[in-house]
């Protein structure tokens, strides 16, 4: 009987035991979720804020690239009394260039946008951390 009330009571500390380090292996896990969710949300802005690098860098080598083309395109037009056949054939060439300077404003354009929209995402999380901190 004696060692039967020992066991048990043996039983009964270790489940204590357990039961202390479940509470706190419970709140570590608590404090683990609270700080994976501030990593996520910090890694999103990260991301956030690093699109509108992306995005004016897109618009930096779209313009130098526009830019690039138009001193070709000048050269291609033709001078006074120039002979019809080079006359044609600068303008092939001309309007291959003109395509790939339209190519590079749109570009710019539609990188615009983007720029803008990422402006305005980052703009909406600072006034949402104004009214956190507020």
């Amino acid at each position: 009987r004696d060692r039967i009330l020992r066991f048990t009571e043996a039983l009964e500390g270790e489940g204590a035991q357990l039961l202390q380090r479940l509470e706190k292996l419970q709140r570590q896990d608590s404090q683990l979720e609270g700080m994976c969710e501030q990593v996520a949300e910090r890694v999103e802005q990260l991301i956030r804020e690093d699109s509108v690098s992306i995005e004016s860098k897109a618009i930096h080598v779209e313009q130098a690239r526009a830019q690039s083309e138009l001193p070709q395109l000048r050269a291609l037009v033709p001078s006074a009394g120039a002979a019809p056949a080079t006359v044609l054939e600068d303008e092939k060439r001309s309007a291959l260039l003109r395509d790939r300077v339209m190519s590079a404003c749109a570009n710019v354009r539609t990188a615009l946008d983007q720029l803008q929209s990422c402006w305005d995402r980052q703009h909406q999380m600072f006034v949402q951390r104004l009214r956190e901190v507020a």
